[in-house]
């Protein structure tokens, strides 16, 4: 095994695994966790180490199992040292192979929420007695490679409860030595980021979120192919999918519906994470946009209106259907009147959303009016917001059956 710079272990009353890995390992910091009746063994593995004072350091405990919690803070405290005395970049590993039963169990349970590689010194035994010269080195792993796919459950957890950027950092946080998990992780937190990016539309300007979703795609395909993981490889196609979606977003002249449908989307991520104030915005910038979109069919803009571009009796027919009008051309049009524009001008792309000349989305625009993102302090409730993104979203489909649905394809099982 290869030299370490830092070295946290359990001390007993028999010493010769403490000096072997020392000898092996040679670390630049020792940190011992004893009990007082092992103590005095340190004295004994510093003179054949070679140790300097200021190479090591002493953690004393009680001698009773049922002070385990006290022992692991003791292991806690070790680590923190060796940490500072050789820098966040050093490589630390811990060995429980000495000590009693009890502090061989709680130095292995610190471990397994650390980084450092666990060891441990196996002897071969005869007539029940260790051989001398038979010591050897096994490396257990560190923490990540046995204990990573719990850490990994629950980053998955939260990618399929589309909390994206929750899902980078606990991907972040799993660190395997070996190469292909370690690959895959590093890729999903790309595939998590890039979708983090995509929620808070950076993909309107740029793109970036499109590109960097692609390529993390790409390489989690390939550690799929060398698994031999079919699903999380077909899942990695959908997402390839997906990132040709977004990128459609990014390069489309606004307003456009194959945006609106990714915000419809986004408002149904959401609803999925019980963020129904936040649901309600998107699917009124939805609506709007939609209105924006029609009156560009015209080559009008609700918030520059030239009306010496409209029919007169297109005017007429808007002052009739506009009540926030009040009989006036205003120059800028609210959502509600954008529609009524479009439904004077007798676009039959309008008229799905009137019953008669009523403009049928009145009631649910007070869910987005009354909401504290807006102007009012009323929570939006559930129930009202998922019928407001339905309604849109029924609507949306007869103006363009064929637009993407942006759909995020829950992650698979990663190790099969």
């Amino acid at each position: 095994m290869d030299k370490v710079d830092g070295l946290l272990l359990s001390v007993g009353m028999s010493v010769g695994s403490e000096i072997y890995s020392i000898k092996q390992l040679q670390p630049e910091r020792v940190a011992f966790l004893c009990t007082s009746g092992s103590r005095p063994k340190i004295d004994e593995i510093v003179q054949e180490t070679g140790l300097k004072p200021s190479q090591y350091d002493v953690r004393q405990v009680e001698d009773d199992p049922t002070k385990l919690n006290d022992f692991v803070a003791k292991a806690h405290e070790a680590y923190v040292w060796l940490r500072e005395q050789i820098g966040d970049q050093g490589r630390i590993a811990i060995n429980p192979t000495a000590g009693r039963k009890w502090m061989s169990a709680g130095i292995t349970l610190f471990a397994g929420r650390t980084e450092a590689v666990l060891l441990y010194v196996d002897v071969d035994f005869k007539e029940g007695k260790p051989v001398p010269g038979e010591e050897r080195l096994v490396q257990l792993g560190s923490a990540d490679d046995s204990l990573g796919m719990i850490a990994c459950d629950a980053a998955v957890e939260l990618f399929n409860r589309s909390d994206f950027e929750g899902a980078a950092g606990a991907f972040a946080q799993i660190a395997p030595s070996h190469s292909a998990p370690y690959r895959l992780y590093r890729s999903l937190v790309g595939v998590s980021s890039s979708l983090s990016d995509w929620d808070r539309f950076d993909h309107y300007d740029n793109d970036r979120p499109a590109t960097k979703l692609q390529d993390a795609a790409a390489e989690i395909k390939l550690v799929a192919q060398e698994v031999r993981n079919q699903s999380l490889a077909q899942w990695c196609d959908e997402m390839t999918t997906l990132s040709a979606q977004i990128r459609r977003v990014s390069q489309d002249e606004k307003p456009s519906l194959c945006a609106v449908a990714d915000l419809l989307q986004n408002a149904r991520r959401k609803l999925k994470a019980g963020r129904y104030d936040d649901a309600g915005a998107r699917a009124y910038r939805a609506l709007e946009a939609i209105g924006e979109w029609l009156l560009s069919l015209r080559n009008l803009k609700p918030s520059a209106i030239d009306w010496s571009k409209i029919p007169q009796d297109a005017v007429n027919n808007f002052l009739a259907l506009a009540k926030s009008a009040e009989g006036s051309r205003p120059s800028k049009l609210g959502l509600s009147d954008a529609f009524c524009l479009s439904k004077a001008l007798g676009m039959p792309e309008a008229q799905s959303f009137f019953d008669g000349n009523r403009f049928l989305f009145d009631d649910y625009l007070q869910i987005r009016n009354l909401s504290i993102l807006a102007h009012g302090w009323t929570p939006a409730k559930k129930d009202k917001v998922e019928r407001f993104v339905a309604s849109i979203e029924q609507r949306l489909r007869t103006l363009d059956a064929s637009l993407p649905d942006f759909r995020v394809p829950n992650l698979p099982k990663l190790w099969t």
